[in-house]
């Protein structure tokens, strides 16, 4: 992904899931660094892991793991692997997993 493209999923990330940022249509460098700051991706990865023990659409347990090659993460609902996300990256993995589980339908 580009440098813009992980910005607009930060501000996705900050304005679904965390709800308290709205985008700044001048710019994105508000958003926090959900998709490469270890420490603001454990807030991402709570509030998947959340949604997926409270909302009975999604009631499953979180999965993250390496995948095989040990180049990269996936991370989904551990009762369908379908629904992970694969990534370089665990920060990056948990960001895109959460876009797949808070858009709405």
């Amino acid at each position: 992904m580009s440098d813009k493209e992980l910005r607009e999923l930060d501000a996705w990330i900050a304005d679904e899931v965390f709800k308290r940022w709205m985008l700044n249509p001048e710019g994105l460098g508000d958003a926090p660094k959900y998709t490469t700051d270890p420490a603001v991706a454990l807030g991402v990865l709570k509030k998947c892991a959340e949604k997926l023990c409270d909302d009975k659409a999604f009631s499953d347990a979180l999965m993250i793991q390496p995948n095989e090659a040990g180049n990269g993460w996936f991370v989904g609902p551990f009762s369908d692997d379908t629904k992970c996300v694969e990534s370089p990256t665990l920060e990056l993995a948990i960001c895109l997993f959460a876009k797949k589980l808070f858009t709405k339908c």
